[in-house]
């Protein structure tokens, strides 16, 4: 099976204004033990999985609509050749800590769910019906920001970016008997090369990574006492 690989930059920004007598340490252990706790809390969470409503698409007479879906599979996340492309320091000014991870993330599989999709060519459109996307095999960039003041224990954490690079390898699955579904998914799995790219160029890449971004920013917004105890714990 592919993977499909993810650059992070996690970046643990202070909001102190003096930055003189800062003192910092690399150390590419923290990269393992800061993603396995996270992948920990993704895994036990509702950040998982995010859910989407109602939307529509439409270029060039290509058109798609869809209800109520969920996208997600982002605990599967893994260190790339064992963590060696990757790096970590950890930084100290007074009270506040900043972590920097760059770090090479693979997912075995990300996928998103629709219960109701529909979309059309001319002279062709498939029937209502469920929907599976899966993809493998792509690549990301993240960016990441957080921080933590050792007194207080007060932590804080964003999602600067993120944005996919590659889409991979992506396989259609449409529900209902209708024919014209199992046409449209032979179509598309068949030619799925030709039909990402023109979907990219024609916008729905900077959907998706503007609906990922926005929505784990919110999800990690949840997490940040687990996210000051694993700062605390390095």
């Amino acid at each position: 099976m592919h993977k499909q690989v993810v650059i992070i930059s996690l970046s643990v920004l202070c909001a102190a204004v003096a930055i003189s007598g800062e003192t910092c340490v690399s150390d590419s252990k923290i990269i393992p033990e800061f993603l396995k706790s996270f992948r920990e809390i993704l895994g036990n969470s509702t950040s998982e999985y995010l859910s989407f409503g109602e939307d529509k698409f439409g270029h060039f007479g290509f058109d798609a609509s869809w209800k109520k879906g969920t996208v997600g599979n982002f605990s599967t996340a893994r260190l790339v050749d064992g963590g060696r492309l990757s790096s970590g320091q950890m930084c100290t000014t007074g009270n506040v800590r900043r972590l920097t991870l760059d770090m090479n993330v693979q997912f075995d599989e990300l996928s998103a769910h629709y219960e109701d999709f529909v979309f059309s060519i001319p002279l062709f459109k498939t029937t209502s019906s469920w929907a599976i996307f899966t993809t493998t095999g792509s690549n990301a960039v993240v960016t990441m920001s957080a921080s933590q003041d050792v007194t207080s224990k007060q932590c804080s954490i964003s999602l600067d970016n993120f944005q996919f690079n590659s889409w991979g390898i992506i396989e259609v699955r449409l529900g209902g008997n209708d024919g014209r579904n199992l046409v449209a998914e032979t179509i598309f799995n068949a030619n799925r090369n030709k039909i990402v790219k023109f979907l990219s160029k024609a916008g729905v890449g900077d959907k998706i990574n503007n609906f990922v971004h926005s929505r784990l920013a919110e999800a990690l917004e949840t997490h940040v006492a687990a996210v000051c105890d694993i700062m605390a714990s390095n």
